[in-house]
């Protein structure tokens, strides 16, 4: 007898086809096991071959949900053109459940039932574009998958198509009205329809009570390798079943990936395998995240339109992608390169012109753009879907989009996906709704649309025994072993979801799906009784705290309605199978003779060589000396550059020091500078701004360059008038460079600004950040970089040609804060040396003062002694750089915070180390 097995999901039709396989004489036999939507395809096709449907079947086209979609959105545009009281926020969304209110309509409702009831703004809105819709269909000779059901049900009522003696239904927890017209219609033929069961035997249920769901996602992976490892013992790996289900499964799956991927190494089941790990996940993912479409969909954004303006975040993103044309570390090398000149917005034709230099490494990439942009502009007027459908390819086809990855050639998966994102663009060209001509960026839209809501599973090609599944795909399925997590009084039963353009009590009345609460109820008892059956064990959990808000277990588990043959009472606890551990933890573990060797001394620096970093490495040195090893002798402090809107910080503050260089340059002396007036002044300062905006022009935009130097030149003025208050000054030099040499190392230094006044000098270092001179005369020497600048005394000495520097009677800094204001911080010799008394905007201490507190660490010393021990803590620190110490050692978590090492210098296992070893201290003692 002829039996075609129909399953609620394509899921349960996999499995069924692997279970109803039988050979014959060597020969594998697979039952016919198909969705009802296959049957009825190849019940449309059989009869379409054999001639029996009527001539309506011809004549009308049919849509996709997709292009029903659209029709309802226009519609709904073209009503909120019509009322203005009308706003939509969402109206992808709201065509959607317009959509699903029509089908709703055609399979459980009648238009009838809308007659002789109060009725919302809504539900009127709705009737008004029902009939709007249906007269669309009717002009084009179009028809949807409601109407199209209808037209197949009525001609499978006619005697068309040939049927089977038998149907079989596997997993259906509800028949919906369209089923139970077909089971009518196929029963009154003769054929036998039949509704496969689960035998109600007990099978022993446990709960887990997680305390969260991480904790919950790491038991159920642990749980799901036990199971692998004793169950492969016992048949093949192939035949082996293991579910773990979620009512919220896209939510869960990536703790329980990751915790998969961990156990599965640890086992020795399984390497990490990105491509094809060693468990499914259901449902696959929006093609729009696949990473080899994401990066086809941001090339077509960023290249058909050269003349629109992209972040740079865009860039950069598709830039490093490894399926964008050329090497893949030339391209991060260009990217670095790119960074430095701080575009945050950008044609990219402007950016290629201006950096041509840097793209010259990536000769294909390079050549495909420059050949590519004059194609762009020519595409720039509106065209037809085809037209543009073309297009896009020849993009892609212009860019070798798919042919590469980082690796080399595309592997399975990724050659899937990219053969599935060909599939939608030609499905595109196919779509029946009509469009006027568009321009690119309109096309564009409605193509990232279309993507959005196609769900892509590769095929695997390795056994995969743990499936990660949906409460509906899993329904009618049976397992070796069943988890079923998720379950708080929020998620299971779900919460009713009623569609918002049907009066709830028609809902309520024709029991749609998620009407009402009690629908829901319901639907979720039938599928949870299922699962009771679905495994030899099976466990059910759920997190007792979510977010920080406490969670109670769904009613459902405790109903005695769902153990089918057992004593309620009978639902046990599940204490925690074991520890999680993951690599990191199993590792941290060791035994400390195996896990730790102290090792805090880096290879010397040889001598002779120019320091790495340059004076910056002495302040980290400072500050711990393993994040200056990392940071500047390995070179992570060359990460890459953020790329900010405005101007960055480093970026303003040598655009300051560029201006105050020029300014000083001119004028020289405090008395040059008072005997400007006002307007000469101003006049000065806007000259030399903008002659530095002018190198600029081309990374921002004209008016916020303009706003910032009005910005800028106020803080200016603000620094000139405090330098007016000084007593009188000359300025020996601006940006002094020198090359020295501290422990064997050489460096570069720059000294901002050194003064003279009444013959002495005085050192200043500008600075538009915060900065304090405290951490010169603080017990841990905390400010190298003005300390390393006496070393540039001679050099000064020798350009002024003076037979020896002048005494040094005073350093700090020049603060050009753009929030704090102005000020002056600096320590001097001894009072006078630049006020003559204190004012608003100096910050002085003496060193007089403080050599003259008794129980100070400098009490009784003079300032020139004061003077070589900073030149002292700079040579020690020098020293330890080219010695090679790089102990991870730290005073405050401030001095470590902005390394570019951070997250090598592993602070929190350094604080736990240190905890631990002071608490064995104790113990010993």
């Amino acid at each position: 007898m002829q039996t075609i097995h129909i399953t609620a999901n394509s899921r349960l039709s996999q499995f069924l086809k692997q279970q109803l396989t039988h050979f014959e004489q060597g020969v594998g036999l697979t039952a016919q096991v198909q969705t009802l939507a296959q049957w009825w395809q190849t019940w449309h096709s059989n009869a379409l071959l054999m001639g029996e449907l009527p001539g309506e079947f011809l004549t009308a086209q049919k849509l996709s949900n997709f292009e029903a979609q659209l029709i309802w959105e226009n519609l709904l545009a073209q009503a909120s053109e019509a009322q203005d009281e009308l706003r939509l926020l969402n109206p992808k969304s709201t065509a959607k459940q317009a959509h699903q209110a029509w089908l709703f309509l055609q399979e459980y409702l009648q238009e009838k039932d809308f007659e002789n009831r109060f009725l919302g703004a809504e539900t009127r809105l709705w009737l008004d574009l029902k009939t709007a819709y249906q007269a669309y269909l009717a002009k084009h000779h179009l028809i949807d998958d409601a109407l199209w059901m209808q037209q197949q049900l009525a001609a499978l009522s006619q005697g068309v198509g040939s049927l089977p003696a038998q149907f079989l239904l596997h997993g259906f927890d509800d028949l919906s009205p369209n089923m139970l017209r077909w089971k009518a219609i196929v029963e009154s033929r003769g054929t036998q329809v039949l509704v496969n069961t689960v035998p109600q035997n007990y099978r022993k249920s446990r709960i887990f009570e997680a305390l969260s769901p991480k904790q919950e996602a790491q038991q159920a992976a642990l749980w799901a390798v036990q199971q692998w490892q004793a169950l492969a013992a016992q048949k093949p790996l192939a035949q082996v079943r293991i579910g773990i289900v979620a009512p919220n499964v896209q939510e869960v799956v990536f703790d329980l990936k990751w915790a998969l991927d961990q156990q599965l190494v640890l086992a020795g089941l399984s390497e990490f395998e990105a491509e094809q790990p060693a468990y499914n996940v259901s449902l696959g993912q929006p093609l729009t995240q696949v990473p080899v479409v994401k990066n086809a969909l941001m090339t077509l954004q960023l290249l058909f339109n050269p003349m629109q303006s992209c972040r740079y975040a865009d860039w950069s993103a598709w830039l490093l992608s490894p399926y964008t044309l050329g090497n893949q570390l030339e391209r991060h090398a260009l990217d670095a390169q790119l960074r430095k000149m701080q575009w945050a917005t950008f044609k990219w034709p402007n950016l290629i012109q201006k950096s041509e230099k840097h793209f010259a490494a990536l000769s294909p990439l390079k050549r495909a753009l420059q050949t590519w942009e004059p194609l762009a502009k020519a595409m720039a007027q509106k065209c037809s879907l085809p037209d543009f459908i073309k297009q896009v390819k020849d993009c892609l086809g212009h860019f070798h989009w798919a042919k590469t990855n980082a690796a080399g050639a595309l592997n399975s998966v990724e050659f899937q996906q990219a053969q599935a994102f060909m599939q939608a663009l030609d499905a595109l060209t196919l779509l029946k709704t009509p469009f006027a001509q568009q321009t690119a960026a309109a096309w564009l839209g409605l193509l990232n649309q279309y993507v959005a809501e196609l769900v892509h599973q590769p095929q695997s090609t390795r056994v995969q025994p743990i499936q990660i599944l949906g409460m509906l795909e899993a329904g009618g399925q049976q397992f070796d072993a069943l988890w079923v997590m998720g379950l708080t009084d929020q998620a299971w039963p779900r919460m009713p979801q009623p569609n918002p353009f049907i009066p709830f009590e028609l809902q309520r009345e024709h029991k749609l799906p998620r009407a009402d609460a009690q629908r829901e109820l319901q639907y979720a008892l039938t599928l949870t009784q299922g699962f009771a059956q679905a495994a030899p064990e099976v466990v059910w959990s759920y997190a007792q705290q979510v977010e920080g808000a406490s969670r109670l277990p769904s009613p459902l588990l405790v109903a005695e309605s769902i153990y089918a043959g057992a004593e309620f009472g009978q639902l046990e606890t599940l204490e925690v199978p074991s520890d999680f551990k993951g690599l990191a933890e199993l590792a941290y573990q060791q035994p400390l003779s195996q896990r730790w060797v102290e090792d805090a001394l880096a290879p010397p620096v040889p001598l002779g060589q120019k320091s790495p970093g340059g004076t910056a490495i002495l302040a980290a040195q400072n500050a711990c000396p393993l994040m200056a090893f990392m940071d500047y002798r390995l070179g992570a402090s060359k990460a890459l550059e953020s790329v900010e809107e405005g101007l960055p910080s480093t970026q303003l503050g040598n655009l300051i020091h560029k201006v105050l260089e020029q300014l000083w340059a001119a004028l020289k002396t405090q008395t040059q500078l008072l005997a400007l007036s006002e307007d000469q002044q101003t006049a000065q300062l806007q000259d030399l701004i903008a002659a530095q905006m002018t190198l600029l022009a081309g990374q921002f935009d004209a008016q916020y360059l303009a706003l910032e130097a009005q910005r800028i030149l106020k803080l200016l003025q603000a620094w000139l008038n405090l330098e007016k208050q000084r007593l009188p000054f000359k300025v020996l030099d601006n940006e002094l460079e020198t090359d020295i040499e501290l422990a064997g190392i050489r460096f570069k230094i720059k000294v901002d600004r050194i003064d003279e006044v009444n013959g002495d000098w005085i050192i200043l270092d500008y600075k538009t950040g915060k900065a304090s001179i405290n951490g010169l005369t603080s017990e841990r020497f905390d400010a190298p970089q003005l300390a390393i600048y006496l070393f540039a005394m001679n050099a000064l000495a020798q350009k002024l040609k003076f037979t020896e520097p002048a005494d040094v009677a005073g350093l700090g800094y020049g603060i050009l804060h753009s929030d704090d204001g102005v000020k002056m911080n600096v320590l001097l010799d001894q009072d006078e040396r630049l006020v003559d008394k204190r004012t608003t905007g100096f910050s002085l201490q003496t060193f007089d003062k403080i050599s003259g507190k008794e129980e100070g660490e400098f009490s009784g010393w003079v300032w020139s002694d004061f003077l070589q021990h900073l030149q002292d803590e700079v040579e020690k620190l020098a020293l330890s750089v080219q010695q090679g110490e790089a102990a991870m050692v730290f005073e405050k978590d401030d001095d470590i915070k902005f390394a570019a090492s951070y997250l090598a210098l592993r602070v929190p296992e350094v604080k736990a180390q240190l905890g631990r070893v002071s608490e064995t201290e104790e113990v010993s003692e």
